[in-house]
C-alpha cells in the first residue's frame, strides 16, 4: 500500500497545473497593462469626436484670411500688407488650438474610462474650441478694439478652465485616471495646463484697464511659454511622457 500512495515524480511533472494553485493571491497587485487598466469601451469614440471638432475649428481658422475689398492684380502686395492683424490671428490661434488639442490628447492617455460628468466638460471644451475661430476672425477685423481683445481672451480662459476642470475631475476620481500616473505628474500637468486661464484672465484685466493692448498682448503670448517651461521641468526631472 506505502509502494501505491507514492507518487512518481515523472507523473508529477506531467500533469497540469493547479488553476487555483497558481492564481494570485488576493488582494496582490495587477501589473501594468493588464485589464486594471484598460480602456472602459465607448472611450475611442468619445476621442474620435473630439480630434474631429478640434480638426474642424482649426481649419476654420482659414476663413478669417481674406484680401481687402477692392484688391486687384496692380495693388495684390498692398492688400497682402494690408492684413497683418489677420496674419497674427491666424497663426496665434492656430498654435492655441494646436496646444488645446495637445492637451486633449496627453489627458486622454491617462484617462481609462468615462462618467457624465467627464463626458459634460469635455463637450463643454469642446463648445468653446468651435467659437475660437469666430473670436479669432473678430479680433482679426478690429484689432485695436478692446472689446475684441476681451472677448478673444475670455474665449481662450474659458478654454483652458474647462480642459483643468475636465483634468481635475479624472484625477479625484480613481476609476477615471490611470493608476499609473504618479501624483508629482498629475500635478504638473495641473499646473501646466491652469496656466492659460490665469494668463488669459490676467490679460483680460490689463486690456480693460491699460490703454496700451500691448501689454496684454505680451502677457498672452507669455502662455505657451510657461507651458512649455513646466513640460522642460518635468522632462528634466526624467518624466517623459509629455
Amino acid at each position: 500500500m506505502g509502494e501505491d500512495a507514492r507518487e512518481d515524480p515523472a507523473d508529477a511533472a506531467a500533469a497540469p497545473p493547479n488553476p487555483e494553485a497558481t492564481a494570485a493571491p488576493s488582494g496582490s497587485a495587477v501589473p501594468s497593462g493588464s485589464d486594471a487598466t484598460a480602456e472602459q469601451p465607448g472611450l475611442e469614440r468619445v476621442k474620435f469626436f473630439s480630434d474631429g471638432v478640434f480638426a474642424i475649428a482649426i481649419t476654420l481658422l482659414v476663413l478669417s484670411l481674406g484680401l481687402p475689398k477692392g484688391t486687384t492684380q496692380s495693388n495684390l502686395a498692398h492688400g497682402l500688407n494690408a492684413i497683418w492683424s489677420e496674419y497674427g490671428a491666424f497663426a496665434f490661434t492656430f498654435l492655441l488650438i494646436g496646444l488645446r488639442w495637445l492637451t486633449h490628447l496627453v489627458q486622454f492617455r491617462h484617462i481609462r474610462s468615462y462618467d457624465y460628468m467627464l463626458l459634460a466638460l469635455n463637450l463643454g471644451l469642446l463648445l468653446v474650441v468651435v467659437f475660437l475661430p469666430f473670436a479669432s476672425k473678430v479680433l482679426a477685423d478690429y484689432p485695436n478694439s478692446r472689446a475684441a481683445c476681451i472677448l478673444y481672451g475670455a474665449s481662450m480662459a474659458v478654454a483652458g478652465i474647462m480642459s483643468t476642470v475636465l483634468w481635475r475631475h479624472a484625477c479625484r476620481t480613481p476609476s477615471i485616471i490611470d493608476p499609473d500616473l504618479d501624483a508629482y505628474m498629475q500635478k504638473n500637468f495641473l499646473l501646466r495646463w491652469l496656466t492659460l486661464p490665469v494668463f488669459f484672465t490676467i490679460a483680460i484685466v490689463i486690456a480693460a484697464f491699460v490703454p496700451n493692448l500691448w501689454w496684454a498682448r505680451g502677457v498672452a503670448f507669455a502662455t505657451p511659454l510657461v507651458q512649455i517651461g513646466f513640460a522642460l521641468r518635468s522632462w528634466h526631472k526624467g518624466y517623459h511622457n509629455f
